[in-house]
């Protein structure tokens, strides 16, 4: 991601960033994909707040990848070395 972002810097000067798995509450979960016992307040894993938040977050995603000068940069494989590949999907974000 930094060697894209050198790119961009350099082709169209200041840009935003945004990374939607950082920048939105996800659901706090254990190794095993279990709901964490201190932040497991409702069905969503979040607490009543964050997930206002998350629920207003969703209804403006489409306008960051929507946008015409948006570029959208997707993991689609773990690096080599990443120890256990299956924990994202047991976490159940």
């Amino acid at each position: 991601v930094g060697r894209a972002l050198k790119l961009l810097v350099k082709s169209f000067g200041r840009f935003a960033v945004f990374i939607d798995f950082m920048c939105i509450h996800q659901r706090c979960r254990g190794a095993g994909g279990a709901p964490q016992p201190r932040t497991h307040t409702d069905e969503g894993g979040r607490y009543p707040a964050e997930d206002v938040l998350f629920k207003r977050a969703l209804g403006s995603l489409g306008a960051f990848y929507s946008h015409p000068e948006t570029f959208v940069f997707m993991l689609t494989a773990f690096p080599p070395d990443y120890d256990d590949p299956a924990r994202y999907r047991r976490s159940g974000n």
